[in-house]
């Protein structure tokens, strides 16, 4: 089962953040770690996220990636350390999605014992009841309500994609968040079978604005295009 936000040491010692931490570019806003992943090719392992997240129009591959990692001081004052723990690869924001990958260094040796992966993936269906674990609203829940184009505004500019749609559940209050500002990145499971289904890249969690949603791209297409396979 998936392990949220639980504290993972890789086997020789370097920290390594937990599914559901915040990461992010280290000129881009923070957004969350979906899940640890392997190239298909290199055998390399990464950590994937959206391409906002990791990426932007002027980042270069190699470019730092920061774990934001909470710190408790002797005040409670909640603080956050920002430590490199990967390097940017290959993303894109398109009709498939939003999407990046960046490889961990230093290159780890052996996985951790506790890393609380998925099982695999699937595609999503009308009436599905998913989970997922963000940086900011933690874990929350939230049922698939239509698949199909979704226009993002990015960069003064439209990009559609192809999405999943996610609303509260109908036991929820109308105001329920399934999302706020940081999960991006973060990815929708199958709490049954711990299967990955989407990766979450946009929302809309304040009801005075208009119907609290989510938005979310398909992971099965997203590995396929970045030529990873799911930890």
């Amino acid at each position: 089962m998936l392990m949220a936000k639980s504290a993972l040491v890789q086997t020789d010692g370097a920290p390594w953040a937990p599914v559901g931490a915040s990461v992010a570019h280290q000129k881009c806003l923070a957004g969350t770690l979906g899940c640890y992943v392997r190239c298909t090719t290199s055998q390399r392992i990464g950590l994937l996220s959206n391409w906002h997240v990791l990426s932007h129009e002027l980042a270069q591959p190699g470019d730092r990636i920061n774990w934001h990692r909470p710190t408790q001081q002797p005040t409670f004052t909640q603080y956050k350390q920002h430590i490199p723990i990967a390097q940017l690869g290959d993303g894109f924001i398109d009709a498939d999605g939003d999407a990046a990958v960046a490889w961990l260094t230093p290159e780890p040796t052996q996985l951790p014992v506790k890393l609380g992966s998925f099982t695999g993936t699937r595609r999503a269906q009308e009436g599905d009841i998913l989970a997922k674990v963000g940086a900011s609203s933690g874990l929350t829940r939230a049922r698939v309500t239509a698949c199909g184009p979704f226009p993002l505004v990015f960069s003064q500019r439209v990009i559609t994609i192809n999405a999943i749609q996610l609303e509260p559940l109908d036991e929820q209050p109308l105001h329920q968040t399934i999302c706020a500002a940081g999960d991006s990145g973060s990815v929708w499971f199958d709490e049954k079978t711990n299967q990955a289904v989407a990766l979450h890249f946009a929302g809309q969690p304040n009801p005075f604005v208009g119907p609290v949603n989510a938005q979310a791209a398909d992971i099965g297409t997203v590995l396929m295009r970045l030529n990873l396979s799911i930890l």
